[in-house]
């Protein structure tokens, strides 16, 4: 009897597949990150309210200098992690934003009418809301500091939750945050940046170019992008507009199909791999150790300024979300995700109230001094509420339930087989492993 031939290598994968797997890394990194984040802010917060406080700020406010010749680049060292290694954190999300609009949830038209409407709806009503209870007072720039969510902390909660959050319910507020962090960013270059240096600015489009140039001639060097991507940080830090911008773009540009021929993942999916732990282990905790140690005060706590962040974060978020939305199902644009009723879609926004990288990023763009300590503290104070609230509400909401399978990974039914005769132990574990 002729011996079967056995196949060495698996079929690849399909797109959804791929998304499949994706998302799910996504969300394993992103929950450990959380806890990682949580822990470092913690620690921030506690050594600025000891005796330690004045060493900690001294450490942070030490000036790191890198020059070549003449020139040189001379800042505290709090500006060269929000400035320079947060730049990193925005290149992935303009890695992430690329890649979904190539062929992830962004990539079909009217799924991203839901998520894109609440994103806008839980922008707008926090700023709305910030200024009815600030009016113009003082601190009435950091007016956007209430629009973020931070997708980590969010993910971690989602993950505590476990098997009651449907799959549906993670890939909105996925596709929910990557929105907000892109009207994020709009509104840092437009209103946070400052008077414009058209020469610098010049250069840094030339730059954008170059990238442009090498990918139209097949350029594969991974170096070669690294040292255009440094002249064009350098340059759009120079011309007023802010560093962070330039990280975005370029991860925008970055292709997201692999090279026929050439690849066998798309670039966007390679760099991403290789830089989502980084910048969920190294960079988001490093930036939190420079941001989050706030000395609570009482005048602070109770200050219009710290009410009106917080209540931005909160009331703001829970109202902008479920409201972007309703108009868009109402409308018939789109509908709920699978899984997701009115209340929980009420839970789920409030979730999207914690702000915490993002808040605390553009508060230190916006003010100074004081008034950025009160501004820190709303945004602790709303994000510990919003973050309490939303896991709370879900679990009453959501029904315990056995790990649900996502969709995207079912493969179609198949015709039922004649019946066999039942495998030995033997030839049992080897079909389970071939599976």
């Amino acid at each position: 009897m002729k011996t079967p031939t056995i196949p060495t290598h698996m079929p690849p994968r399909t797109p959804a597949e791929n998304l499949s797997r994706f998302v799910q890394k996504f969300l394993h990194i992103e929950s450990a990150a959380g806890v990682v984040l949580l822990a470092c802010a913690a620690i921030a917060l506690t050594i600025a309210n000891t005796p330690l406080r004045e060493n900690f700020e001294a450490l942070w406010s030490t000036t790191l200098t890198i020059g070549v010749g003449s020139f040189e680049l001379s800042y505290p060292l709090w500006y060269w992690v929000n400035d320079g290694l947060m730049v990193l954190f925005f290149f992935v999300i303009g890695l992430e934003i690329k890649r979904e609009m190539a062929s992830g949830e962004l990539s079909n038209k009217r799924a991203i009418i839901l998520p894109l409407a609440a994103a806008v709806g839980g922008a707008a009503v926090p700023a709305l809301v910030f200024l009815l209870v600030n009016g113009t007072g003082e601190g009435v720039r950091a007016w956007a500091v209430p629009t973020a969510t931070d997708i980590a902390f969010v993910v971690g909660i989602l993950a505590l939750l476990g098997s009651r959050v449907p799959s549906a319910l993670k890939i909105f507020l996925l596709s929910l945050a990557i929105f907000d962090d892109l009207i994020a960013v709009s509104i840092i270059a437009i209103f946070y940046s400052g008077s414009i240096g058209t020469g610098w600015l010049l250069a840094a489009l030339a730059g954008f170019g170059i990238v442009v140039v090498f990918q139209r001639m097949g350029v594969r060097s991974i170096p070669a992008y690294v040292v255009v991507g440094a002249g064009v940080w350098l340059c759009m830090l120079k011309s007023g507009v802010h560093p962070t911008v330039a990280g975005v773009a370029l991860g925008l540009m970055t292709p997201a199909h692999p090279l026929a021929g050439v690849e066998t993942v798309a670039p966007t999916e390679r760099l991403e791999n290789a830089l989502h732990a980084w910048i969920a282990f190294v960079v988001m905790p490093i930036f939190a150790l420079a941001n989050a140690g706030v000395a609570i005060q009482t005048e602070l706590v109770g200050s219009s300024l710290a009410l009106a962040i917080s209540l931005g974060l909160l009331a703001g978020k829970i109202v902008g979300v479920p409201l972007g939305a309703w108009i868009a199902v109402r409308a018939g644009w789109s509908s709920l995700p699978r899984g997701v009723s009115w209340p929980v879609m009420f839970g789920a926004a409030s979730l999207a109230g914690i702000g915490f990288t993002m808040s605390m990023f553009i508060a230190s763009l916006a003010v100074t001094g004081t008034t950025l300590d009160a501004v820190k503290t709303g945004v602790l104070m709303g994000s510990l509420a919003a973050g309490l609230i939303g896991f709370f509400s879900l679990r009453i909401l959501l029904p315990e339930r056995r790990r649900e399978v996502d969709p995207v990974t079912v493969p179609p039914a198949q015709p039922v087989p004649a019946p066999v005769a039942t495998p030995q132990p033997r030839e049992r574990e080897l079909e389970e492993v071939l599976s």
